[in-house]
């Protein structure tokens, strides 16, 4: 009797995704062998973390329980609504979601027409980021338009595939570098930026 999402995926994508991921792989570690820039810029490591996240992304168990852990991380904030997860309907190829009803932030003339806020959404969803980060240490990592809605007086977000995850260390380097850059801090800029790198 509930209106839910229902994610099922493609027949077959992990057998293709897998075959391009391999060509990716060999293509890095030809190129690396080839060129300094590759070699610079850490192909072979940038291919592999690009794999690890899609495959990632290819698991629906992975989505749910990271759907449930920004849920549990966000839930005294009453300014955002992150869909339930049905676990007895999900499974690595399909996953099970609550429908949130909103609108997307692309539509502005919408959620104008509406009486929205836009500013004040703006602020909340900022906000909303800015927990997540420097609280949680753990984010929704593709925070396109179609992925936030307007949903009442609530921010909802979607679409849990890709997540960033932060080491406390790195919160606490992030935190600074904001700090540096609100007080135009050159010289400190430049450090911290030095040792987010060697993070």
């Amino acid at each position: 009797g509930e209106t839910v999402i229902v994610k099922v995926q493609r027949p077959g994508v992990q057998q293709v995704v897998e075959a391009d991921l391999d060509l990716l792989a060999r293509q890095a570690r030809f190129l690396v062998q080839r060129l300094t820039i590759a070699r610079e810029y850490q192909l072979v490591d940038l291919v592999d973390e690009f794999s690890r996240t899609l495959r990632d992304e290819l698991d629906y168990t992975n989505e749910g329980r990271n759907t449930d852990r920004l849920r549990r991380n966000l839930q005294q904030d009453p300014r955002v609504v992150i869909p339930r997860v049905y676990w007895e309907l999900t499974t690595p190829s399909v996953i099970t979601l609550q429908e949130l009803q909103g609108y997307k932030l692309t539509d502005l003339d919408l959620l104008r027409s509406q009486g929205y806020d836009l500013a004040a959404i703006a602020d909340v969803i900022v906000d909303l980021y800015l927990q997540q980060v420097f609280v949680h240490g753990f984010f929704h990592a593709d925070p396109h338009p179609a992925n936030i809605l307007v949903c009442n007086e609530q921010v909802g977000f979607v679409d849990f595939g890709m997540m960033g995850f932060l080491t406390p260390q790195t919160k606490e380097l992030l935190a600074d570098l904001l700090a540096s850059l609100l007080n135009q801090d050159v010289d400190q800029v430049v450090q911290l930026v030095v040792q987010l790198r060697a993070t």
